[in-house]
């Protein structure tokens, strides 16, 4: 009983010498130094934290020692990096937009995927603008905008030209 004792004390004591840091830093776009807000900052597998509007983030309760950071956002090239929390308690990332992230959407009538510059019968396309200008709920609402396209119910939707 003696023994258990002491070997629960022993765990406890080291539990509480373990020393902890702050890892904090900011994340910009690498082309325009802009701040990303809400850039995902992951330490390890376990703890992390969202970059605010000035693209700062702050991890608290890291053990110190070697971790992974792991920085990623929407439309960005997730960068990793290892670390010594020993050395630095403090990490910048300049991240790298993925240029070919985004791409032009085709939606279509046909069992097959086209491409509108090879698409030969017409084709309208919904622009940013008209989305921004009309803010549509559900997309729905974004077709029935387009010129000889009526949406009738959730499942029917006729084209007339």
């Amino acid at each position: 009983m003696l023994k258990q004792l002491f070997v629960l004390l022993l765990i406890f004591s080291a539990s509480v010498n373990a020393q902890t840091t702050i890892i904090s830093g900011y994340v910009r776009d690498a082309k325009t130094m802009q701040p990303l807000p809400g850039a995902n900052v992951i330490a390890g597998n376990s703890i992390g934290a969202a970059t605010d509007t000035s693209g700062y983030y702050e991890i608290r309760n890291m053990y110190e020692g070697e971790l992974q950071l792991t920085v990623s956002y929407i439309g960005y090239i997730a960068e990793e990096r290892n670390i010594s929390t020993l050395e630095l308690n403090r990490a910048d990332f300049l991240l790298q937009p993925d240029e070919g992230f985004l791409s032009t959407v085709v939606v279509t009538g046909s069992k097959y995927e086209k491409n509108i510059g090879e698409e030969t019968v017409t084709i309208d396309v919904i622009k940013p603008s008209l989305i921004e200008h009309t803010s549509p709920v559900t997309i729905d609402e974004t077709i029935d905008k387009v010129p000889g396209v009526n949406v009738i119910d959730d499942d029917n939707i006729r084209i007339v030209r």
